[in-house]
Formats: C-alpha cells, structure tokens, sequence
C-alpha cells in the first residue's frame, strides 16, 4: 500500500512546476551547467564550493578536525582551497566503515536525513546519510544528460534496479510515478514472458538498469527476437559496462542512445562513458568534483573522488576501490573492483574481467560468471540453457583454456543462479582470495 500511495504522490509532483517544490540546489547546478556549456569560467564557483566543503570537514567534521592538519577552517578561503585540499590524506572503505558517524557533519541531524547504505560489492557496505538538496544535485546532472536524448519528467520509463526488489513469490513490477519498476531478482525463464508482455503494455520509451541486468533481458529478447517498439533511449549505470552489452543494445535496438554513468552512493564522483575504439573511457564530470588516482605498490591507479557539494558527510579524497587510469579529466577505462583481482599461477595480478567471453557462449548459457577461490585456479560458473550439454561445456573450456590456461587452472561449473550482490548485480568476476590489494 505505501508503495501505491508514494507512486501517486511522485506522479502528482511531475505536474507541478519544478520552480514550486525542487531545492534551490538543483537550480544553482542547472545554471552552473549552462553556463559551462556557454563555454563561460566556472573556476570561481568551484574553488568557492571546495572551500565551503573543506571548512565545514576542518570544523564541523570530528574525524577531519582531530587530524591535526595544521590548517583552521576560519583560515581556508577560495584562493587557498586547492593548496589545503592537497594536505587531505587519501581515505579509504576501511577507514570509513564502522566509523560512519564521525564523518556526518554535526550541523546535520541524523532525524533529518536520508539514510543510504553500498551495496557492499567492494567489500565493505557502508552506512550513509545524505539530504534533499544533495540528492538533487546529483538529478541537476542526470536530467541534463538524459534530456540530451529526450527523456522529460513524465516520459515512461523502465527501471532495473535495487529500488525495484521483490519477494520471489511476489509480482515483478511495481511503480513509482511515471516509472515503471522491476526487481532484478526476477530476470529469469519464469518471469521473462510475463516481464515481456508488461514491457510492451507499457509503452516503455527509456530502460534504466544494471548492466548486467540488462545484459540478461537482451539475450532473452534476442532469443525469441522481440523488439520494443518506441523505446529512444538506454541508461546504463551502477557497474562497470563492457563492450558486449554495447553491441548487445545495437543488435537489438540499432544506433539507439545509450547513456552511460559512472557515480557511487558516496557521492565523490561523476562520470559519463564514451565509448574510444575498443574500450569505454569515462569523462570526469569537471562541475561535480576533483577525481585523482591513488597508485598501489603494483602500479594500479585506484579512483579517487572528492564532491564539492557534499556539506552533509563530506569523504576528500576518497579511495573508491575501483580502478582506473586517470588522465586529464579522462578515466582512460575502469579496469575493475578490488575484489575482482586474480592471482595467475606465477602470483601476478590482473583483473578478473579480463578473462575474455566467447560470444558462442550465450548461446547455451543465460549467465556467466568467473569465481578464483584458489591462487592460479579459476572457476567458470554457468547457468545452462536448455540446449546446454556436457560436450559445450567443454566446448566453452577449451575455449577459455586456449586463452588463460598459461595462466590459471580453469574448471567449469553449471549452477543454477551465480553469486549476486545485495541489491541484484550479477558480477562478472569475484575473488576470494584478495584481502588487500
């Protein structure tokens, strides 16, 4: 019932003029944006933001003010912000988990915030809080991106994602406003043609998933040849995308606009993916914060990210545990997680996604997952389609053999579902062997 009464009353608020209930916030970032598109300096306004966020951690944040920085807030100003913002060690999750609250800024009630919590897919789900004028910072961007390639307030649109989960013996769908939800959880054989048929019933016009969520509802489409007509657009978000799903969309959709966003619930980064040749490349969003790279004793660039419009529970430079070369404005590609490192047979370290899939293989498997519980031995989890036999699952190791086995010891597993994380992803790659990369 709360679920039906939310959904009417967001649907309400879509017919009234954003001017009468949106936060000051989303129209101070919508104007920043234009006025970069103007090609017009913003520096000002930036160095103004990151100063007001590192004077509220110096005092009003107990675990930046007992850090004995040398430096007073009173004493940090527009022109000096950058030079502070360097004295700011790198945090990472473990600093942060299970000390949360010290980094909640104390001109803020818990009683008044919104309460979030990671998914945990690095590892350590953190507890979070954050407000209304926060969050729509955050939508000042995403509306811009999206209404690039037409979506409004009242378009129909699809979502995939944690907001969506249900019980499994409940229906898929629910909705929120214009928005029609389905729970990850029910992206298999059972549910597919139910899923299908309230697709098209809808009319949907946008689909907002994981991609790996997504990948699941492309293969089925492709498999019984469906096509959705009207659909103008895809947002994709939440986890790293590779090419495949790329080619997947166009296969089934054709040059439809795919929107690609890098963000986390910290809020510390931004970025939009660009698809460069035979990768994705992710433009930092230059109005949302500061992204650096934190090198490990391997030379692995891990992303750093500072928001300058966190004044609720600011995290300078923090250490994301995603990994990535930064290079002018420019996250070169997203290599993967920390918990997504393998360790070959020789002890070197790659990433678990590099261990490349055969496109024959979704033609006798709906999921396909790589699993190291051992060093140099890695495990290839599938869920069979009916067609799928052992001689294929051989057909598939060899084929991965021919690739890695130099590098590891593969074995091939059928499961009925692969390890998903708390709000529905399906991973591609997990280690349980990597405590501290």
């Amino acid at each position: 019932m709360q679920r039906i009464i939310r959904s009417q009353i967001n649907r309400l608020r879509n017919l009234i003029p954003e001017k009468l209930h949106f936060p000051g916030s989303y129209f101070y970032m919508k104007n920043l944006i234009k006025k970069k598109q103007q090609q017009l300096s913003v520096q000002r306004e930036l160095d103004e933001a990151l100063a007001a966020v590192l004077k509220t951690a110096l005092g009003k944040v107990p675990y930046y003010r007992e850090l004995g920085l040398g430096i007073k807030a009173e004493e940090v100003t527009r022109d000096n912000a950058q030079a502070v913002f360097r004295k700011f060690p790198f945090i990472d999750k473990k600093v942060v988990s299970g000390n949360e609250e010290a980094f909640l800024s104390e001109d803020f009630q818990k009683k008044d915030l919104r309460f979030l919590t990671t998914g945990g897919t690095t590892g350590y789900g953190l507890k979070l809080w954050t407000n209304r004028s926060n969050l729509y910072v955050d939508r000042a961007f995403i509306d811009y991106r999206w209404g690039q390639v037409g979506f409004q307030r009242n378009s129909k649109l699809v979502r995939i994602g944690c907001d969506g989960i249900r019980g499994a013996n409940e229906s898929p769908f629910s909705n929120d406003g214009y928005k029609l939800l389905i729970s990850p959880y029910h992206l298999n054989e059972d549910w597919f043609p139910v899923i299908i048929k309230e697709l098209l019933a809808f009319g949907v016009e946008f689909i907002h998933a994981y991609p790996s969520s997504l990948e699941l509802l492309l293969n089925y489409l492709q498999e019984k040849q469906v096509v959705l007509p009207g659909l103008k657009a895809i947002f994709l978000g939440s986890e790293r995308v590779s090419l495949r799903i790329l080619d997947l969309i166009r296969a089934a959709f054709g040059e439809i606009p795919v929107v690609i966003n890098y963000g986390l619930t910290e809020r510390t980064n931004m970025a939009w993916g660009i698809r460069t040749g035979p990768r994705i490349s992710y433009q930092c969003e230059e109005l949302y914060g500061i992204t650096e790279n934190y090198f490990n004793n391997d030379g692995f660039g891990e992303i750093v990210g500072t928001s300058y419009w966190n004044q609720v529970m600011p995290l300078i430079r923090y250490r994301t545990q995603d990994y990535g070369k930064v290079e002018n404005g420019l996250i070169t590609e997203i290599l993967g997680r920390e918990q997504q490192v393998f360790l070959t047979k020789s002890g070197h370290k790659i990433f678990g996604h590099t261990v490349a899939v055969d496109d024959f293989i979704y033609d006798y498997v709906t999921t396909f997952q790589v699993v190291q519980n051992e060093v140099g031995k890695v495990e290839l989890h599938v869920v069979p389609k009916a067609n799928y036999n052992q001689e294929i699952g051989q057909k598939i190791l060899q084929a991965q053999e021919t690739k890695w086995g130099g590098y590891f010891d593969l074995t091939i597993l059928t499961k009925e579902k692969v390890t998903t994380t708390r709000s529905g992803k399906v991973l591609e790659a997990i280690s349980n062997i990597v405590d501290d990369f």
